[in-house]
């Protein structure tokens, strides 16, 4: 996750939401990978 002003995020009683500071831009982003013998594929950069 990346964030503006919060370090520290609370977890909302729905057990999946984050909030962050007052007025605070954020953004979550995510890779799907296959963990292999050798190197790791990152599916999302293909």
């Amino acid at each position: 996750m990346t964030s503006t002003k919060s370090r520290v995020v609370t977890e909302t009683s729905d057990g999946w939401t984050l909030v962050g500071a007052h007025g605070n831009l954020s953004a979550q982003y995510e890779h799907t990978m296959i963990i292999t013998k050798g190197a790791p594929i990152v599916v999302t950069q293909h």
